[in-house]
């Protein structure tokens, strides 16, 4: 699916638990090749969305947040409010005839949900602080771990940009029902950290493989990146072993015995216990 949607100007939802990174399969889906809706000068860019914004952001802002956050997505003019020095485009205007990725789509205030259905219908807004309308023409990507229906239910979100934002909806299961992304991701990361740390590490050896697919990531993708950073710095050899991912099953921590597997029961060491001392004879 994320391939079909890449080719589409439509909107999409990702529907996720805590820290499956949702970003990763929402950057698949939008891979940098020219599609026929984009601008010549779109094409080949490098970067996976023209323009994010996490829509959580607007609580850090405090009595001022919904200025501020509005800002963020359509733009404002000098002196539309406090420290307003310059113009500045907002992620809308940034990400014409692209694509807006959208995180923690639920956090948004409802004062700037009308506000987004809005330029979602027929394109137009305008920058904080000024009355020309603009138009953008931009496909957006929204994710969220919260249950969107719920929420409409709950009147925390707008039953009509629920509709414009949920086109196509993709749900991601947590890493431990995709075993086969396991490996998929570890090399991603790796070749990320490898170059972000200027380390020369190959890949991953047989035990390592063994143990990140045995392992249930109850932290999903972004625990999965945090143990393959991890194991990046502590390795010595061209090739991450085992021992170098810290896992509970590395002889570090011990296991229970209903953890493991009949040939690992049977490959512990057996020791006869030596009994009660016999009492010498005098």
């Amino acid at each position: 699916m994320p391939s079909l949607i890449a080719e589409s100007p439509c909107n999409a939802a990702c529907h996720r638990n805590d820290f499956t990174r949702r970003a990763v399969r929402c950057q698949y889906s939008n891979h940098r090749r020219k599609r026929h809706w984009e601008k010549p000068d779109r094409a080949g860019d490098p970067c996976p969305f023209a323009a994010s914004i996490a829509c959580d952001d607007h609580r850090k802002y405090g009595g001022l947040s919904e200025t501020l956050f509005e800002s963020e997505l359509f733009g404002h003019v000098k002196g539309a409010f406090t420290d307003a020095k310059t113009d500045r485009a907002g992620r809308f205007e940034l990400a014409d005839e692209s694509t807006l990725f959208m995180d923690e789509i639920a956090n948004i205030p409802l004062a700037q949900q009308a506000k987004l259905l809005r330029v979602i219908e027929t394109g137009d807004f305008e920058r904080v602080g000024s009355s020309k309308t603009l138009h953008a023409n931009v496909r957006i990507i929204s994710a969220t771990n919260s249950n969107l229906e719920h929420e409409v239910t709950a009147g925390r979100f707008r039953q009509d940009l629920l509709f414009r934002l949920n086109t196509i909806q993709i749900t991601l299961p947590p890493l431990r029902e995709r075993r086969d992304d396991i490996m998929l991701l570890a090399n991603s990361f790796l070749a990320q950290h490898a170059e972000h740390y200027r380390k020369q590490i190959a890949g991953f050896d047989e035990t390592a493989r063994e143990r990140l697919l045995q392992h249930r990531f109850p932290g999903n993708v972004r625990e999965l990146d945090h143990i393959v950073e991890r194991a990046v710095l502590m390795t010595q050899d061209r090739q991450i072993c085992g021992s170098d991912l810290g896992l509970a099953n590395d002889g570090r921590e011990p296991r229970n015995l209903e953890e493991m597997s009949l040939e690992e029961v049977g490959g512990i060491p057996h020791q006869k216990s030596a009994g009660p001392k016999r009492r010498q004879r005098a």
